[in-house]
């Protein structure tokens, strides 16, 4: 195994208490920066996380580090600021910080099987001001 070039710490609710350390693929570095959701495999299933932290380095083996699977937004969904209070949150409470963290959002946000919705050729042709307001808002 190849030694990455950055590592993503992810806090996963209802798992580690602290977060987990993966390895990001060179092709999800642009993307990987505190409070974006990935996908990373726990055990044997895919779970959704929040990033709480990047790093260059790791103090573990490079060999027994997984990579991450996918980054699912292109933006941060919390904050610094949010991020922070989680932190101090779980801390001053012991609460493992990725349940912390999936307390400060919408549940569906966390879970690795939330629905998506992707757009057909039909659909990508539609005008979007013709459509109902629940389909306009799909298509935004």
């Amino acid at each position: 195994m190849l030694r990455a070039s950055m590592y993503a710490h992810v806090a996963i609710p209802r798992s580690a208490p602290e977060p987990l350390t993966y390895a990001v693929p060179a092709a999800l570095e642009p993307w990987m920066r505190p409070g974006v959701r990935v996908r990373v495999p726990v055990r044997n299933r895919n779970v959704t996380g929040l990033v709480v932290a990047v790093s260059d380095t790791t103090d573990l083996d490079p060999t027994v580090i997984r990579e991450l699977d996918e980054v699912v937004d292109e933006q941060p969904v919390l904050p610094p600021h949010l991020l922070e209070l989680a932190t101090f949150i779980s801390g001053y409470y012991r609460a493992p910080l990725g349940d912390t963290l999936a307390a400060m959002l919408p549940a569906a946000l966390l879970r690795a099987d939330a629905e998506e919705v992707e757009c057909t050729e039909a659909g990508a042709r539609a005008d979007a001001d013709l459509l109902p307001d629940a389909q306009r808002a799909l298509m935004e």
